[in-house]
């Protein structure tokens, strides 16, 4: 005869191997996102994890709910203190998969401010004003060959 247990820890195996993959997703999608720079993947990574984080608050109720009604065994226990740790960590990679993504868009920002910064020095050397004048910096502007 079947526990209520045993299938109450057969859905909660199951939910940890969702969490998994959507975890697995997001850390590629994000991968790849930055590597072809796919501001619609960005986006999708940001907005999935949501998914992440509603499922480990539905793990960690499950959890407790089993530790408070089914008096566990030591080796339920044990797989249900595990889980409670899994979970937890699934939704951390799940939230370094967004950081990816924040951290390259602050990291273009900061090239964008450096190419602004660039342009104002070189309308510093060339004495022109940088918001009516935009020049494109060129090896020929900065006084050097291609080759050099």
């Amino acid at each position: 005869m079947e526990r209520h247990a045993d299938h109450a820890f057969e859905t909660l195996k199951q939910e940890l191997v969702q969490m998994a993959s959507l975890a697995e997703m997001a850390i590629g999608n994000a991968s790849h996102a930055l590597l072809v720079r796919d501001i619609e993947m960005e986006e999708r990574v940001l907005r999935e994890d949501g998914a992440i984080n509603r499922l480990e608050v539905v793990i960690d109720e499950q959890c407790l709910r089993m530790l408070a009604l089914s008096q566990p065994e030591t080796s339920d226990l044990r797989f249900i203190a595990m889980a409670l740790k899994i979970n937890n960590d699934l939704e951390r990679v799940g939230d370094q998969a967004v950081t990816l993504i924040l951290v390259s868009r602050h990291l273009e920002r900061v090239a964008d401010h450096a190419t602004n910064l660039a342009q104002n020095v070189m309308s510093l050397v060339e004495g022109q004003h940088s918001k009516h004048h935009h020049r494109s910096v060129t090896h020929e502007s900065l006084g050097r060959t291609p080759d050099a």
